[in-house]
């Protein structure tokens, strides 16, 4: 008896799971496909947007009876048509927010020009990628769409399209300067680690203290300005560096209160920050000159070569498949601009990349990687 009761409900388990697996309104997703499928998501090492919507959504918007609608077909399909437009809303509202470079985004692009308006409109409804409806529990359906940001159709093929400008590149180097032999086949740019920035603090003071002069060796540091009546001082203060300037004029209590109150603002000048993606990262050497900008790429290596490959993938310098047999590993020197999106190489790094045309040739041609945390 004991046995067919097990048999029994073994059976049952069984048909029900079969059941499910087979009826299309009825896919359960697993934990690690929810995780995947977060919210506006800007998944630059995959190459992807992906935005969802669920019937939560649908209950804000003032969209009702939805229990009733889904004990059928055709409410079901009306349901899954309402949330699958609205998750098209959440990936534009997205896209427009994703960075193109370290001082631009996609809906500045979207606002000011009227041809890629139209265009990317057009192309957002061909290249946009529906995923398969997902029942999170009985009464709650997910849907999922992602756009791509590399390769034809997407993001990135858009913007350049519209863009027919091409810069050569930069001859920091004289025809009679000696060449390597090799050529670096890529070039990987390593920014997995945080970087300090150091902010200038500023404290409002009326006027110095009468024939006050800072010692020599403080001075690329502390810096008073007569016109806005400021007094700056660039990095982290130490105790002794404060205590010699309060040294200098002790009884000026206007000044010795300004002087501990940039000592107090000093110690949180010092930030680490790290390096954020974007579809076309510039890159500068340690003089601010230009090395490569998204114009360097040729118009017609466009529609075929990305202009950085993002990933986090570590052991990237040894799979000789993709970075070819020579690849130029580099850490970055730093990185700057309003996203903090654009990178800085060290002079030695800089020079490597020069010495041999090709070499700049290759980075042209899309064989550039960044390695992101």
């Amino acid at each position: 008896m004991k046995k067919s009761l097990i048999l029994i409900i073994i059976i049952l388990f069984t048909a029900i799971g079969y059941t499910l697996e087979r009826n299309p309104f009825f896919i359960y997703s697993s934990y690690d496909s929810l995780e995947k499928y977060n919210a506006g998501t800007v998944n630059w090492t995959e190459g992807y947007v992906i935005a969802k919507s669920t019937t939560a959504e649908l209950i804000n918007k003032g969209i009702t009876n939805l229990s009733e609608k889904l004990k059928s077909n055709s409410g079901r399909h009306e349901i899954m048509d309402e949330l699958m437009q609205l998750a098209k809303q959440n990936l534009l509202n997205t896209l427009l927010e994703v960075k193109i470079d370290s001082s631009q985004k996609v809906k500045d692009y979207f606002e000011t020009n009227s041809m890629f308006k139209t265009i990317f409109l057009e192309e957002f409804e061909k290249n946009i990628i529906l995923l398969p409806s997902v029942y999170l529990n009985p009464a709650e359906i997910e849907s999922v769409v992602k756009y791509p940001l590399y390769g034809k159709g997407s993001l990135s093929d858009l913007i350049y399209r519209l863009d027919d400008n091409e810069e050569d590149i930069p001859k920091y180097l004289n025809d009679d300067t000696p060449r390597e032999p090799i050529t670096y086949s890529s070039i990987i740019i390593d920014l997995r680690y945080s970087f300090k920035f150091i902010m200038k603090t500023k404290e409002y003071l009326e006027n110095l203290p009468k024939g006050l002069l800072f010692p020599l060796k403080y001075r690329d540091r502390i810096n008073y300005d007569r016109q806005k009546k400021s007094l700056t001082y660039h990095g982290v203060m130490s105790i002794e560096e404060r205590d010699d300037f309060i040294a200098l004029a002790p009884k000026d209590s206007l000044y010795k209160n300004s002087i501990l109150e940039l000592y107090e603002q000093s110690q949180q000048s010092e930030k680490e920050i790290n390096f954020i993606s974007s579809l076309f990262p510039t890159i500068y050497d340690s003089n601010d000159k230009l090395i490569l900008s998204k114009d360097m790429v040729k118009l017609k290596k466009r529609p075929n070569a990305h202009f950085v490959t993002i990933t986090k993938d570590g052991y990237i310098y040894f799979k000789i498949e993709k970075v070819g047999k020579n690849p130029l590993y580099i850490l970055a020197d730093k990185i700057k601009g309003e996203f903090n999106s654009d990178i800085i190489l060290n002079k030695e790094d800089t020079q490597k990349l020069f010495l041999n045309k090709k070499t700049m040739e290759n980075i042209r041609n899309g064989k550039l990687y960044i390695i992101v945390k």
